[in-house]
């Protein structure tokens, strides 16, 4: 009982504290309603007041015309019955004068009030006459003084014109302010009538409010409980959403670190003395690492696009360049599957754009990918036109094959999660389904699209459409593929020290580093790591970021600190969390370069190429170890 009490203990305020809200409501807005009829009348005095002033304007424009007309006709008589000496400056002062008033009674707004009275249209076209005739004669008055003695006798006879034209000024103005005060009493009473409609309406409304509230109050109850179980429901989910990135990291840790183990041996053992059969076994099982490996990728991509956690980053890149390097890639599979890849060339501009390539090649490599493996046999072109818009750069690449083509149906599900082209294409050319979406979701997230136009027995045409802003000088990175380095330059015998918690990678990036030529220097956790770099001259360090005791990127802060050269290290961070929140934790700490497991000799001899040069490390400086001593 004490359960269900409460709550109608609750409603029963909450319907108090409506209903006192109620009346406070009606109470002001009566209120507000006698203070709007209070300033309606106010209005009317104001508007009044207003109505009076323009009338004023009128008036006194016609007063102040006829008085400067007196004023510049006594001027004239002075000067006329002077000596040769009169004051003629002050009688063309008063003309000028005299003149800007008779153009505002011409060309003012508020004249149009009394332009249609007879005292205006004899009064101002004499007037106008007067002062063209006398205009020439003032600029030489001495020579004229029988003429304008002749137009002094006329202004004479124009005097009860002028004095007519102020009457009818003032005539008019009194009339137009007798209407428009008319009118707003009018309107006052519509006004009236208005706040009389309105408090009625009003006593309605809060009659239809108080029934209203108490349906609310029923509904409201069952909306609280909803929201209860909403509430419920997306903490579930949430919970189940970090649950599930945790698992994700976890998982992708620990299948890329035997993968770097598994991948680098295998590389290792390819370039050691094998008969055709083993090296024949060799392909097959490196084969199938590298398929499990793309899809450990496209998982962990996918997830990272539903989480929103996947991060475009952009570099000045040269796409002509990248394009033509991702159809080299693929040459080699095109050509033992009996296709012609090409490429049409292209010669125009622009050529760079703000893009993020690792991004594009993942695409390209999809798309055209999928052309060869889906294309019995026959060609697929490649094509990249550009476009420049005010700046953005509009990106078209079009993947063309003669493959088997699809009907309409299967083109509207293409880019749906896990789907295939076909139940059996699944099974003949393996797939997840994961590559067309993300490759879609990718290029939206640079400001473009994938569509896809087929049709059975015809072939497929797939066109990538991209956006970037235009840029200068592409980034050397994003031009050059990882794998193309200088095979011949030498690391010099540099001292590597390796932070690495198992023992297969340690022993795989010593043979790596072996056959580069270079010394290691092993630790097993963060602490041994720092102790090493404080003890021994090493010229880089390749850090693990998952240790026991301390990990990678505290090691790395810990190395920072260090006094003079020790703590100017070069430093790689050689780990298999792909999280892009990683990737940022680790440049922050201080690391000079990122490598994701399973690392390829290329790519790990590209980036310690790129630390060292930075660094400006030579291999003539003094080093115990590297001399052998």
């Amino acid at each position: 009982m004490k359960l269900n009490s409460a709550p109608s203990a609750a409603n029963t305020q909450d319907n108090q504290r409506y209903l006192l809200w109620v009346a406070l409501t009606t109470l002001v807005l009566f209120v507000g309603i006698a203070v709007t009829a209070a300033l309606s009348l106010r209005q009317s005095d104001t508007v009044e007041a207003a109505a009076r002033l323009q009338a004023d304007s009128v008036t006194a424009l016609a007063f102040q015309t006829e008085r400067e007309f007196l004023r510049f006709r006594h001027e004239l008589r002075v000067a006329l019955i002077s000596s040769e000496e009169a004051d003629w400056p002050e009688v063309l002062l008063r003309f000028d004068i005299l003149a800007s008033r008779v153009s505002l009674l011409r060309n003012n707004p508020t004249t149009l009030k009394i332009q249609d009275r007879p005292e205006y249209q004899v009064a101002l076209p004499a007037l106008e006459s007067l002062i063209q005739r006398l205009d020439p004669l003032l600029d030489t008055p001495f020579e004229h003084r029988v003429q304008l003695s002749a137009l002094f006798l006329e202004m004479v006879d124009m005097g009860p014109d002028m004095q007519a034209l102020t009457f009818a000024a003032n005539s008019v103005v009194t009339r137009l302010v007798d209407q428009q005060v008319a009118v707003v009493r009018q309107q006052n009473r519509m006004i009236g009538w208005l706040v009389v409609v309105q408090v009625v309406v009003i006593a309605a409304a809060a009659a239809g409010l108080f029934n209203r509230h108490q349906r609310l109050q029923r509904e409201q109850k069952a909306l609280q409980q909803l929201n209860h179980e909403l509430i419920a429901a997306r903490d579930a989910a949430q919970t189940a959403d970090r649950a599930k990135s945790h698992f994700l990291a976890n998982m992708s840790h620990e299948l890329r670190t035997p993968f770097n183990g598994l991948l680098g041996m295998m590389d290792l053992l390819h370039d050691s003395d094998l008969s055709v059969t083993q090296r024949d076994q060799l392909m097959t099982a490196r084969s199938s690492a590298q398929h499990l490996l793309a899809l450990l990728n496209d998982i962990l991509d996918m997830s990272a696009i539903d989480a929103g956690r996947l991060r475009i980053r952009p570099e000045c890149c040269d796409m002509p360049s990248l394009v033509h390097q991702v159809s080299q890639l693929l040459q080699a599979d095109a050509h033992a599957r009996g296709i012609a890849l090409t490429l049409t060339p292209y010669t125009a501009s622009p050529r760079l754009g703000l893009l993020d390539p690792t991004r594009v090649r993942q695409i390209l490599l999809n798309l055209i990918g999928n052309a060869i493996k889906f294309t019995p046999g026959g060609e697929v072109d490649v094509n990249l036109e550009a476009t420049d818009v005010h700046g953005q750069i509009h990106w078209t690449i079009t993947i063309r094959d003669t493959g088997a083509g699809m009907d309409e149906q299967t083109v509207s599900q293409l880019f749906q999660r896990f789907h295939q082209a076909d139940n059996s294409a699944a099974r003949r050319y393996g797939g997840t389904g994961l590559g067309l979406e993300i490759s879609r979701n990718l290029s939206r997230m640079m400001g473009g699209d994938i569509t896809v136009v087929s049709a059975p027995g015809v072939g497929s045409v797939f066109t990538v459409m991209l956006v970037s802003p235009a840029c200068d000088h592409p980034t050397e990175s994003s031009t050059a593929p990882s794998a193309v380095i200088d095979s011949h330059a030498s690391l010099g015998a540099a001292v590597i020290l390796v932070a690495e918690d198992h023992p297969v990678n340690r022993k795989l990036v010593g043979l790596l580093l072996e056959k580069m030529g270079c010394i290691a220097l092993y630790a097993e956790n963060g602490l041994e790591a720092c102790a090493l770099a404080s003890s021994e001259t090493v010229d880089l360090i390749l850090m693990d970021l998952h240790m026991p005791d301390m990990d990678g990127l505290d090691a790395t802060r810990r190395i920072r600190q260090m006094p003079g050269s020790r703590g100017q290290v070069p430093i790689i961070a050689l780990t298999a969390d792909v999280l892009e929140d990683t990737r940022q934790a680790a440049f922050m700490a201080g690391m000079n370069d990122f490598l994701l497991k399973p690392v390829q000799q290329a790519d790990l001899r590209a980036a310690m190429q790129r630390c060292l040069q930075a660094h400006a490390f030579v291999t003539h400086q003094p080093n115990p170890r590297r001399s052998g001593k």
